[in-house]
């Protein structure tokens, strides 16, 4: 994929972590040991809900982005 090949402007720019949407799945790359792995969490933001997010944005051509910006609300808010 296109990301992976930035991966080394990434790190030589100090960027600790990158979260990549393609394929219809959010990928977050943070780096660690000198080298950037593939996480299921975020350091940014660690106890951010991606599969929730994930779902919501699967859904997105099927639901009016109204709707489905209040149902991940209502989840967040649980």
């Amino acid at each position: 994929s296109a990301v992976v090949g930035k991966l080394p402007i990434y790190s030589r720019l100090g960027v600790p972590e990158i979260w990549h949407w393609r394929s219809e799945a959010l990928t977050v790359f943070q780096w660690a040991e000198g080298q950037y792995i593939e996480r299921t969490d975020s350091l940014a933001l660690p106890r951010f809900p991606f599969d929730q997010l994930q779902l919501a944005l699967s859904r997105r051509t099927q639901r009016d982005l109204t709707a489905l910006l209040s149902e991940f609300r209502q989840w967040l808010a649980k």
